[in-house]
């Protein structure tokens, strides 16, 4: 059989008339084809590739991953593509399945035959970018997590962690804002252990991420209001209720600090 045969190795799109259900072992040119039980049923299609061709069967590997013998009497049409469709076809099949790393190796397989596959290009990068939210998300979470435990500087390093990924723009921008919270928490936990030239430093940090963070103005007029600089504790105050009229903490603070001036005042 092994000198009958005609080796090829293309990918082919087979319609043909019946279904082949192999039993036994197959072995390929060295040694005869495992008989083969058929079940006919019209209008039937393989995805696959020609691995022998005989002058009456030819062998596929099946896209599932099949080694089919089809009697050429079987066959209605065998329709040829370049062989990367097959890796491309395949790696279709695995991401259906779910298995997205053998679908990436397949349609790596694929570029590597055609670079300019758009097919396998697309997918490739949609691959990509469904693994790097993967790792946004962790860390994301991550953060949050070390946030909920006050460990901020943990947080920022796993805030920065996603932005050296290049997220999307909305995502980067997220990111970015929740940084400027974590580094305005410090500033508080700073202030709150008197420790007012730190709280201010990372305050200036906070700023410089988002400088319409109305707690950032907050905690700064309360650093000016603890240090009995009056007049700049209620600008800063004002300033943290022109971004956010409903900040309580700003409200609440600032009409005791009018009521203690109006006090002082009528002394």
């Amino acid at each position: 059989m092994a000198a009958m045969m005609n080796r090829t190795n293309r990918n082919v799109n087979v319609t043909f008339m019946g279904i082949f259900a192999l039993t036994g072992v197959l072995m390929l040119a060295a040694a005869p084809v495992a008989h083969a039980d058929v079940v006919v049923k019209e209008k039937s299609q393989i995805e696959g590739r020609i691995l022998e061709n005989s002058a009456k069967v030819i062998v596929i590997e099946s896209i599932k991953g099949e080694y089919l013998v089809l009697d050429k009497s079987e066959i209605k049409s065998i329709q040829n593509e370049p062989e990367e469709e097959f890796y491309y076809r395949r790696g279709e099949y695995y991401l259906s399945k779910g298995d997205d790393q053998l679908a990436l190796l397949d349609f790596m397989e694929t570029l590597r035959r055609n670079p300019n596959h758009q097919g396998a290009q697309q997918e490739r990068d949609a691959i990509f970018h469904q693994r790097k939210q993967e790792v946004w998300n962790q860390n994301l979470e991550k953060a949050n997590q070390q946030i909920a435990s006050q460990n901020y500087r943990q947080a920022l390093a796993s805030f920065q962690r996603v932005l050296e990924m290049d997220p999307e723009d909305q995502l980067a921008q997220d990111v970015v804002k929740q940084m400027s919270d974590v580094y305005t928490r410090i500033a508080f936990q700073y202030f709150n252990h008197c420790y007012e030239e730190d709280a201010i430093v990372e305050l200036t940090k906070a700023e410089e991420l988002n400088p319409n963070s109305a707690e950032i103005y907050y905690v700064l007029a309360r650093i000016h209001h603890h240090a009995r600089n009056y007049e700049q504790a209620r600008l800063e105050y004002e300033r943290a209720l022109e971004i956010n009229p409903n900040h309580t903490g700003a409200r609440t603070h600032l009409n005791e600090l009018v009521e203690s001036a109006n006090g002082r005042f009528y002394r």
